[in-house]
């Protein structure tokens, strides 16, 4: 790859990139969206033949621009292939998780020999090991479906990287225009419809404590606070769509371009594995249908936040189509399925093979769990073995250990809190426990999710580790109308750590303040 010297034009400039690999040249352009720049910056790296030229591509962004490369995690490629001591590298995890998706577009076993380098890295700058072990056995994960393709004779289309930014024919219904919505794709418009609620859902961010660190923690965090009020469902309606096996479940097909709707179905578990998408052979053809789609691993937080939501929106939209499913449903999710009246005989689920649907409905499910929030508050549930006060503990996690969490738990029980490990209750003594308390005290972690069982304006205070980069709960006890303060805790790190697992502590007297300020 030769990089010419790049031509300044009122503080803008192009260059242009030359590949070995192929005769195209790519113009970059600093000034265009970030999302232009991502998308032509996998479309560089899989032309590229040799691992120098991926270097070389960021040792010319660090001076070409800044924001690409600090964004997509060239301060932490230099620390890493420098063997240096790690130093601190703001908003660590997900700028590591663009670069090693940059890595693995241009070459899977590159992306792995990478991440086991960065190790050290993670264990001082990222908050979870088992993130380290997920993001390897993707990779791993990733090359296997790619071995499985390689040995089938299957078909294999260009497709587009990123999301549409433009393209999408925006159109607003009301509740009873379901049917028009339906019936408002072709084979060269996709939709981005909005169904609105008869019943608006507000959001509300109620600040539990003054001694809280929401301010501290914001700017380090993945997303900011969304408190708009839910006027609609938001809806893709999506022409000849593919739901496959491959890891990024739903593509679908836009002017002869194959599309994925989602950047990454689940950012910490897959990564685009090449720049084809390869397809399996079609098991079934459906001409429309409602899409569950792939968010997450199924596990208990992936349940109820992000897969149940979806379910959910099927039901508030009342629409009469089969249900096609990206995953197969666990046993959660089929308790919910059943409570809420759903045919599960109408839910379908082809591990080995494809399914294609002519329109396919896929929900935006962010704003559907403030909706099923409000559905959980009102579900029947049995008597809670605890009083109002409960600290749900992680005492028995593997990850992300609070080593002075036994001095939390007395200091707690001081208070009139019961210590509960929700592992050992099943789902509805879980959503007992929660729907009787009127304080929970919890470490980040996914018993917490059991927040949106409780009534709205319970008090929710979390604990999280420094530099912990998900505010997923504070955003919840917003879509449920909840009190919510944030702690942070000092990270201990490696040299003090046991088996390598992450560890943490919380600041004692600052909880015993917290407490005290919300019981008075």
């Amino acid at each position: 790859m030769s990089v010419p010297a790049k031509t300044l034009a009122n503080n803008d400039y192009t260059v242009t990139l030359e590949s070995k690999a192929t005769p195209a040249q790519y113009s970059w352009t600093g000034s265009s969206a970030l999302w232009a720049r991502h998308e032509l910056a996998y479309r560089i790296v899989q032309s590229f033949s040799c691992i120098d030229q991926f270097f070389d591509f960021f040792d010319y962004l660090r001076d070409a621009d800044t924001q690409f490369y600090r964004e997509f995690g060239g301060e932490i490629l230099d620390q890493v292939l420098s063997n240096e001591e790690p130093g601190f590298v703001e908003s660590f995890d997900q700028r590591y998780l663009k670069l090693i998706q940059l890595f693995s577009n241009f070459d899977l076993d590159a992306a792995e020999a990478f991440h086991l380098k960065a190790k050290e890295s993670f264990l001082r700058l990222s908050n979870s090991l088992v993130r380290f072990d997920r993001i390897l056995s993707s990779t791993k994960h990733a090359k296997g479906i790619i071995r499985t393709y390689e040995h089938q004779e299957e078909e294999t289309f260009s497709f587009s990287i990123l999301p549409m930014v433009n393209g999408w024919k925006n159109q607003t219904f009301a509740s009873q225009q379901c049917g028009s919505f339906m019936n408002a794709a072709n084979n060269n418009q996709a939709v981005h419809g909005k169904i609105a609620l008869q019943s608006p859902i507000e959001r509300k961010n109620i600040t539990l404590t003054s001694l809280d660190d929401c301010d501290i923690a914001e700017p380090k965090w993945l997303s900011r606070l969304n408190t708009n009020p839910v006027n609609h469902i938001n809806c893709f309606l999506l022409p000849s769509a593919r739901i496959s096996k491959a890891p990024t479940g739903i593509a679908f097909r836009l002017n002869e371009e194959w599309r994925y709707l989602n950047q990454s179905a689940d950012i910490y578990h897959y990564f685009r594995v090449s720049g084809k998408t390869i397809f399996g052979p079609v098991s079934k053809h459906i001409d429309r249908a409602y899409v569950l789609p792939r968010t997450g691993d199924g596990n208990y937080y992936c349940s109820l936040l992000n897969r149940l939501p979806a379910l959910y929106g099927y039901v508030e939209l009342g629409v009469d189509l089969p249900i096609v499913s990206t995953y197969p449903l666990n046993k959660i999710e089929m308790f919910f399925a059943e409570r809420m009246g759903l045919d599960v005989d109408r839910i379908t689920h082809d591990h080995d093979s494809e399914i294609l649907i002519n329109n396919a409905i896929v929900p935006v499910v962010a704003d559907l769990k403030a909706l099923f929030a409000r559905y959980c508050m009102t579900m029947p549930k049995a008597s809670s073995p605890f009083g109002k006060r409960i600290y749900i503990s992680r005492e028995n996690s593997p990850d992300r250990k609070m080593v002075n969490e036994a001095e939390l738990q007395i200091l707690l029980r001081n208070y009139g809190f019961d210590v509960v490990c929700m592992e050992k209750y099943d789902l509805e003594e879980q959503m007992a426990i929660a729907s009787n308390a009127d304080i929970i005290v919890a470490p980040h972690g996914a018993g917490l999710a059991n927040m949106i069982f409780a009534d709205s304006g319970t008090s929710i205070f979390e604990l999280i580790p420094e530099y912990y980069m998900q505010s997923s709960f504070r955003q919840l006890a917003a879509d449920c109308g909840h009190k919510y303060s944030v702690q942070l805790g000092k990270r201990v790190y490696q040299e003090s750590s046991v088996d390598g697992v992450i560890q943490w502590t919380a600041d004692i007297e600052r909880v015993k303040l917290a407490i005290e300020d919300v019981l008075n």
